[in-house]
């Protein structure tokens, strides 16, 4: 009798741990597609999901990568100028990757006179990453050459040692990524949304204590406002009053059963991770 409810709690124990896992298997970066009719007309949807067009220069900082994994196959990330040489970005956007295409300046994705396109082959993937978990999910780009800081191209600034970004806190993130579910393709234009920060523990409650912590924030959107496919490496930024922007966090992944539902979209923190980006750049943090 025993030994039957031993087996009976070991099976629920083991359900309730699939149900809670099964949600971190984040959505693959997004294969890259510009179909004709997508050039030729624009979505009047205001989405990541659920959120607003970008103005020219309204988020200098934001590059999109374009990374190759093998010969004739294209992904699509985000990522965050931290200085003129110096792309911060996710690691599952550089895990693999052969070589980078880097687009600064504009907030169109195709050619246009205020853009700049960089190829580089070098990124620097944070020792600790794990590709099962995400966790230590950042990573950077060289491009080799500082690049003309102007009004469409700027860096974003890092956080201070010991800044600590709290639940509640009203928080943006833009990207390219799909704006619905059933999206096929990535946004024409770039697009933003403003989201609140929540505690680590509720987040763990939909991912998982082994995907979401210390180095984790996440957040969610009032009217389900979220990142999704495409978006990963792109830049979770705080301004304060005067309107200046830190870059607190990198975004990691989403819930694989949808962007839309209303699940918390989690990120990498900066912080933890100054003194690696110091070590691995030689930049200075003043």
């Amino acid at each position: 009798m025993n030994c039957f409810l031993l087996l009976i709690l070991l099976l629920l124990v083991v359900k309730t741990y699939s149900s809670l896992r099964c949600p971190n298997k984040v959505r693959a970066p997004l294969e890259l597609a510009f179909p004709e009719q997508i050039r030729k007309s624009i979505s009047n949807h205001k989405r990541i999901v659920n959120g607003n067009i970008a103005k020219f220069g309204q988020f200098p900082w934001q590059v999109s990568i374009i990374y190759r994994i093998e010969p004739g196959e294209e992904l699509l990330c985000g990522g965050s100028l931290i200085r003129p040489r110096w792309i911060l970005t996710a690691a599952h956007c550089a895990f693999s990757a052969t070589n980078f295409s880097i687009r600064l300046g504009s907030i169109v994705m195709s050619d246009d006179e205020k853009m700049i396109t960089i190829e580089t082959t070098k990124s620097i993937i944070h020792n600790h990453y794990n590709n099962r978990n995400l966790n230590n999910d950042i990573a950077l780009i060289d491009l080799g050459r500082n690049v003309e800081i102007t009004d469409e191209i700027n860096t974003i600034q890092l956080p201070s040692k010991g800044e600590v970004l709290d639940e509640n806190q009203i928080v943006e993130v833009s990207g390219w990524g799909l704006t619905t579910d059933n999206s096929a393709h990535p946004s024409w234009l770039l697009r933003y949304i403003q989201v609140k920060t929540i505690s680590n523990s509720k987040c763990a409650e939909v991912f998982g204590k082994d995907a979401v912590g210390t180095n984790t924030v996440c957040t969610v959107g009032e009217r389900r406002e979220s990142t999704c496919a495409g978006d990963s490496g792109g830049g979770l930024v705080l301004r304060n009053q005067d309107g200046l922007a830190k870059l607190v966090g990198v975004v990691s992944f989403v819930a694989k059963s949808g962007c839309e539902r209303g699940f918390p979209a989690a990120f990498v923190r900066t912080e933890p991770y100054l003194d690696w980006i110091v070590e691995h750049t030689g930049i200075s943090l003043e």
